[in-house]
């Protein structure tokens, strides 16, 4: 895995001799469920965003980029977060979520990445993209197709096919895309390698015979078994040549596996420099001075830290940061085995200490939250937990980034199932209402996924924790449609009964639950399902006067009717969405109600009309 760090490194430097300065940017596993987090260096870089570090000029920049169109100005807070900008949501923004504010933020992406654009070839370099969120794969997959002159250079880990999103998949085994597959090293690439640490021309025989059989070429495993000779003086330099003790070579003893070489190593560290790098562990691959500081056990001495950073770096377990005061583990599985090496109890207290550090200062910035609930997730806090998990999950779902949301509700399901493992104090106590509200946004991060499998399962737990199931079996699902008919037929001719009246906090919940189950149903062609649903949603929400999901289920029921060949009803239906709209002015809403009618209208053949309803709702937006 060194091998391709290595290879980006030196591709990096012949791009550097051409005259070409590449972006670089970094995945981290504590950041792999926050959207964007290695493209914000990257943006910083291109769009010279790095020069101006005050909001109130990054946001004169932006909005410079942007130029005079009146439409992408006004969807410019959609940047804010991203690129750290002064601008609030405002009325087109605001009511932006999910799938269509992703897209608008990655069409803003590309037009600035148009508008930078210099007739010159821009080069970004990823590292470690294994970990890379979502959002970022769907921006590269949309750049490399759109933007001129930018080529992306991914390295990475074997990625698994399944676990890609088809787009990403199809752009990584395009004809275009250049593969490098890294193969283990031969005895003469190894006997580079210890050239390349020693600084010398010639490399003793049995030195390499010893190396090469021992890690196969793989190229950490040999740069770690080299800093464990050193340490025990078995190779060491005499001027400029590289002497072996073959003596004590020949009876060396060496861990079998990367991590035993490296846990070797450590215990041979003081006991507080090993306390320094454990803590460092806590924190990620990533860290910074002030991290440790914020967090270190009273074990560790703040006027010693500096020192003990260099001696680390020194021995090769941590290497300088790009940011003044920041360090990093020289690789991701020197991290994992320092990390280990921690009693379990110890780890709970420093992510909990952690935890507590990013939220005072960073509580109100999303590129935070993820990291924010793995850390009290970490720490098993049956309360902080759920909090941080559920916040970040929210904000994954608003803005479109429905692989993290999956993976954050998930947990909650999880947690709400198991707790966070078999110990009994950690488990979290979650009522119905909570996990159905969990289980909700559960099924909606599936359901945009295309997991119509999972989604489905999620929103008909929903539905059974609150009590209103959608029905098992043929006969109960048609017993149940026949009695929500019968509410329908009564509450038209009986405006005043067929039913009582529903909970707003129930419906809250239930009624989109139902909302996309019935959608999931749709496409599984399930008729008699998909029917209940809409007929159950409506007598659901009805009964609450106006609002967003009433219009939706208005929708529902006209797209219903007009299936059924009922124009006059359906009609009758869409003019309710008017007069709802004209009652609580919620266009984000409407237009989403006015889809589905359209595509009701278009399937009968109802041209006029299906173009009215559409003209409507573009025009909320034009």
């Amino acid at each position: 895995e060194s091998g391709k760090s290595e290879l980006a490194a030196a591709f990096g430097a012949n791009l550097r001799e051409s005259g070409i300065e590449p972006t670089l940017g970094v995945c981290d596993p504590l950041d792999s469920q926050t959207p964007y987090a290695p493209m914000r260096r990257v943006f910083d870089a291109l769009f010279e965003l790095d020069k101006v570090p005050a909001r109130l000029a990054r946001t004169a920049r932006v909005l410079e980029l942007l130029g005079s169109d009146p439409g992408l100005r006004d969807r410019a807070p959609l940047l804010a977060e991203l690129l750290g900008l002064d601008l609030p949501d405002n009325a087109t923004t605001s009511g932006m979520t999910g799938r269509g504010r992703s897209d608008a933020t990655i069409e803003l992406l590309l037009h600035l990445l148009d508008t930078t654009f210099a007739e010159a070839v821009r080069v970004v370099l990823l590292e470690d993209v294994h970990w890379m969120d979502g959002s970022s794969w769907e921006l590269v997959t949309q750049a490399l197709r759109r933007s001129r002159g930018l080529c992306f250079v991914l390295v990475s880990r074997p990625l698994e096919q399944a676990t890609l999103a088809p787009r990403v998949a199809a752009m990584l085994t395009a004809a275009e895309t250049v593969r490098i597959r890294l193969e283990p090293l031969g005895a003469p690439d190894v006997g580079d390698i210890i050239m390349a640490e020693w600084g010398v021309r010639n490399v003793p025989p049995d030195l390499l015979e010893f190396v090469f059989e021992r890690t196969q070429g793989h190229p950490l495993f040999v740069r770690q078994i080299l800093a464990a000779l050193r340490d025990d003086r078995i190779a060491k330099l005499d001027g400029d040549r590289l002497v072996v003790d073959r003596a004590a070579l020949a009876t060396a003893t060496i861990p079998d596996t990367v991590q035993g070489v490296i846990v070797s190593r450590i215990d041979r560290l003081s006991t507080a420099d090993q306390l320094l790098i454990k803590v460092a562990s806590v924190v990620g691959r990533t860290f910074t001075v002030d991290a440790i500081e914020a967090i270190r056990p009273d074990e560790l001495v703040a006027a010693e830290i500096a020192a003990q950073l260099d001696r680390a770096t020194a021995d090769g377990f941590l290497e300088p940061g790009a940011a003044r005061g920041e360090f990093l583990f020289s690789h991701a599985v020197v991290r994992d085995a320092v990390y280990q090496l921690l009693p379990f109890g110890r780890r709970r207290e420093l992510h909990a200490t952690l935890a507590q550090w990013y939220e005072t200062g960073h509580d109100d910035d999303a590129a935070f939250f993820s990291r924010i609930a793995g850390h009290w997730t970490a720490a098993q806090d049956a309360t902080r937990a759920p909090i941080a998990l559920e916040r970040a999950g929210d904000h994954a779902l608003r803005t479109g980034a429905y692989r993290e949301s999956l993976r954050f509700f998930q947990q909650l399901v999880d947690v709400a199932d198991h707790g966070f493992g078999d110990d009994d104090a950690a488990r979290a106590p979650v009522d119905d209402s909570t996990a159905a509200r969990w289980c909700l946004k559960l099924g909606i991060s599936g359901y945009n996924l295309g997991d119509l499998s999972r989604g489905r399962l999620a929103l008909e737990r929903t539905a059974r924790l609150l009590g209103d199931p959608v029905p098992a079996t043929k006969l109960g699902l048609r017993v149940a449609l026949a009695a929500q008919l019968l509410q329908r037929f009564v509450r038209r001719i009986l405006p005043r009964f067929g039913g009582a009246r529903a909970r707003p906090v129930h419906v809250a919940v239930l009624a989109p639950a139902l909302n996309a189950v019935g959608r999931v149903y749709h496409l599984s062609l399930l008729p008699e399902h998909t029917l209940y649903t809409i007929l159950r949603r409506f007598n659901l929400v009805e009964s609450l006067g106006p609002s967003p999901e009433l219009m939706s289920a208005l929708a529902g029921m006209a797209y219903l009717a007009s299936m059924f060949g009922k124009r006059d009803l359906a009609d009758e239906y869409v003019a309710r969405i008017d007069a709802t709209q004209r009652a609580i002015d919620a266009p984000v809403a409407y237009a989403d109600a006015l889809y589905p009618v359209s595509v009701a209208y278009l399937g009968q053949g109802r041209w006029p009309e299906c173009e009215r309803v559409s003209s409507a709702a573009l025009d909320l937006f034009s």
